[in-house]
């Protein structure tokens, strides 16, 4: 894709990625812009990469989305937990109290 910058024109890659939630699709994207004509660190701008890079580069995008997926999940449970346990606490302090009686 090519846009015009500054009066100068340049070409993007747009990357998009679905965000999965516990493995369900939840219908929301991450929406990335590269930076076409640049080249990767280190490489000249003429240089190509190997092929299966894109794959790569692919499946770890995809496993850093689904990890974050799961590392929200497990602090929404953790959360849920911390609530559970002080419900807990606060109804066992009742009846303790009550059994005074």
């Amino acid at each position: 894709m090519a846009i015009r910058i500054d009066g100068q024109s340049r070409r993007l890659k747009v990357i998009v990625e679905p965000m999965p939630k516990g493995g369900v699709e939840t219908g929301l994207c991450v929406i990335a812009f590269q930076d076409a004509d640049a080249g990767i660190r280190g490489e000249t701008s003429g240089a190509t990469e190997d092929p299966g890079s894109e794959a790569l580069k692919h499946e770890l995008r995809t496993t850093k989305t689904q990890l974050q997926s799961t590392i929200d999940e497990l602090e929404t449970t953790n959360e849920e937990m911390k609530s559970a346990t002080e419900e807990y606490q606060s109804v066992n302090e009742e009846l303790q109290s009550s059994s005074r009686f």
